[in-house]
């Protein structure tokens, strides 16, 4: 199976569908463990994230009066926003960055579940007869269904 850029991240998290899958023995159950775990792995980066943007957003006035303040002065703006940061223990970076590093673990394992031929034709529950198919489609699992 070719899963591009991301085969690094992506096939040991197939191996660990697969894992869960021989636990439950229902593929879409192991999907739905599989998006937990994955979710508990990048949790650390979440909460690191959401802090830093708590942190901004609790800065906001203050910033917002330096920027009347130093309208016309941007290098000065500059210079006492990094001040105003690094006073209360803020990076503007800390933000996005967990987000980032987060991004190949999820296309990843968005890669690992387009490419994964074990879904062909597998039943979840109910009228989800096909996890490889859209939502809203016949299934042709009899010649008299088509």
């Amino acid at each position: 199976m070719d899963f591009g850029w991301f085969a690094v991240i992506a096939r040991p998290l197939l191996w660990i569908l697969k894992f869960f899958q021989s636990g439950v023995r229902n593929w879409g159950l192991a999907i739905i463990l599989l998006t937990i775990f994955v979710k508990l792995i990048t949790l650390y980066w979440t909460q690191k994230s959401m802090r830093s943007m708590q942190g901004m957003a609790k800065l906001k006035p203050k910033i917002t009066v330096l920027q009347a303040k130093y309208k016309d002065d941007k290098q000065r703006l500059n210079q006492e926003m990094m001040a105003l940061y690094k006073a209360h223990g803020v990076n503007p970076l800390s933000g996005c960055l967990p987000m980032l590093l987060q991004m190949p673990i999820w296309i990843a394992l968005y890669s690992t579940l387009q490419v994964a031929v074990e879904l062909y034709r597998t039943p979840f529950v109910g009228w989800l007869t096909d996890l490889t198919r859209p939502i809203g489609t016949t299934s042709c699992r009899s010649p008299r269904a088509c």
